[in-house]
């Protein structure tokens, strides 16, 4: 990347993307700059993150076609997913422990419900 000033973006397969609130120094010399994305206060979008504590927050899980919103189309891949007894590395494995069931559901719902979406 080229040394300038940048706002940054984090997307994780089937979470929202996340934008950062200010822009960051990217320079060829010395130590980066420090970047805390767990804190709710350097995101841009606050849709996009679930508050787990005190300033700290985490990227809503759900967003399985990768549309930045986490709605009906997105339960139709878990629910496929789902009934196929899909295992191992699958878009709908929300909670990332490789089987895909009704906890990845419950993910899915909670942030459904709540009116998720990324702004980025």
């Amino acid at each position: 990347i080229a040394c300038g000033s940048y706002y940054v973006v984090v997307r994780h397969r089937n979470h929202l993307a996340i934008l950062s609130n200010f822009n960051c120094e990217f320079k060829n010399e010395g130590l980066p700059e420090s970047l805390d994305l767990s804190n709710s206060s350097n995101i841009y979008d606050i849709y996009a993150i679930k508050e787990i504590g005190k300033g700290k927050c985490v990227i809503c899980a759900g967003d399985i076609n990768l549309d930045g919103i986490i709605t009906t189309a997105d339960y139709t891949i878990w629910y496929n997913e789902a009934v196929e007894g899909e295992i191992g590395y699958k878009s709908a494995d929300l909670n990332l422990d490789g089987i895909v069931n009704t906890a990845d559901y419950t993910k899915w719902f909670n942030n459904a419900v709540n009116g998720a979406h990324s702004g980025e």
